[in-house]
Formats: structure tokens, C-alpha cells, sequence
């Protein structure tokens, strides 16, 4: 009968470090330094109108569950530079433009966490419906900091075009 070699203890120790630390290098958390951005859950819809943004005060409306859940007013004045927007608190509105007109209005709602499983995108301008969009909540996990260092969040995109 023969027996396997006996390694010494410390040689030993040093082969089970060894073995250790490369399990972690294959799994990516070997001293991985992560970042900590915050990551936020949202819905975004961008708003495309291909006949332009006309003058005039809209109204952006993003309803979940039959409720407005946000909201945002912008008044545009000469097509090319908006005015002040006044939002609920859980809606933000940011406007693309080049140098002669809006090109693209971006809607965001920022939510808890909640994963609402479909929303609705209403378009106002001076009080009158423009365009209303239902929109299933096609989600993907965003890792600002890398999957390793964990943070990830739910976030749905959609496209608006009227």
C-alpha cells in the first residue's frame, strides 16, 4: 500500500492560500474595489415628435395603476428653448435640442422599487390631448458599480413617437 506524499504544514498552508486567493480571482472578487454610485429604479419614456415642438405650455403625464404617479409643465417659447418645467417630485423632464429646436424630450420616473408592470405616457399642449401611449415595463437590472460589487437596479425604457 502506498501512501500520498505528506506536504510540511506551512507548504501546505501556502497551497491552500494559493488555491483560495484563485478562486476568488475566477469569481471577481479577489480585492475588487467597488465604486458606490447610487442606482436608481425608474421608467423612461423618450418623447419624439417628428412634426417639432410647437410653442406652447405641455403637460407630460406618467400614470401607473390608473393614478398620475408624476407629472411635469413646460411652457416653450420659439421652439428652440424651453422654459422653466415645474414636476411632481417623482418626475423629472430633460430637453435634447440642437441649435434650432428641441429634438427629443425625455420623461423619467423615478420610483421605490415597486416595478410597476405597465404604464401610460400622456401628452398635453395648452390643455388639449396630443398623444397617450400605453407601455408594458420591459425591465433590466443596471449595475452601476459592476454585478460583483452588488447595487443593482430595475430600470424600463420606451420610446414615444407622435
Amino acid at each position: 500500500m502506498t501512501t500520498a506524499p505528506r506536504l510540511a504544514p506551512s507548504r501546505l498552508m501556502l497551497a491552500v492560500g494559493i488555491m483560495s486567493l484563485a478562486g476568488l480571482g475566477l469569481t471577481g472578487c479577489i480585492l475588487k474595489e467597488c465604486d458606490s454610485e447610487p442606482c436608481f429604479p425608474y421608467l423612461r419614456a423618450e418623447l419624439d415628435r417628428s412634426s417639432g415642438w410647437e410653442d406652447g405650455r405641455w403637460r407630460i403625464e406618467m400614470v401607473v395603476d390608473g393614478s398620475v404617479f408624476g407629472a411635469c409643465e413646460i411652457e416653450l417659447h420659439d421652439s428652440s428653448s424651453p422654459g422653466d418645467d415645474e414636476c411632481t417630485d417623482t418626475l423629472e423632464l430633460r430637453v435634447d435640442r440642437d441649435a434650432n429646436a428641441i429634438t427629443r424630450v425625455t420623461a423619467l420616473l423615478l420610483h421605490d422599487g415597486a416595478r410597476p408592470t405597465e404604464y401610460t405616457v400622456r401628452v398635453e399642449r395648452d390643455g388639449q390631448p396630443v398623444a397617450e401611449q400605453n407601455f408594458d415595463a420591459d425591465y433590466e437590472t443596471y449595475w452601476p458599480n459592476g454585478r460583483a460589487c452588488g447595487g443593482g437596479c430595475d430600470q424600463a425604457e420606451a420610446e414615444m413617437s407622435f
